[in-house]
């Protein structure tokens, strides 16, 4: 039986986006500027967006192009 390759990819942002879940139930209170969840919040939320864009650029650069050039030009978008 022919062997077959499969590559996989084991980075995800899911624990940005449970840690952006759970801020988010803790930065709303009636001082809006004495919480300093809220900073955490923004910068979690900031880094959830940045892991889901990059899982979404080497997922379609996998897509895209040559098995031998898809490291390359993912690397380049990045």
């Amino acid at each position: 039986m022919p062997r077959k390759i499969v590559n996989i990819t084991f980075s995800t942002p899911a624990g940005y986006l449970k840690a952006v879940d759970y801020l988010l139930d803790h930065i709303k209170d009636e001082e809006l500027s004495r919480n300093p969840n809220k900073y955490a919040f923004i910068l979690v939320a900031a880094s959830a967006l940045e892991s889901v864009m990059n899982n979404a650029v080497i997922f379609w650069a996998h897509q895209r192009f040559h098995r031998k050039d898809y490291k390359r030009m993912a690397s380049g978008f990045l």
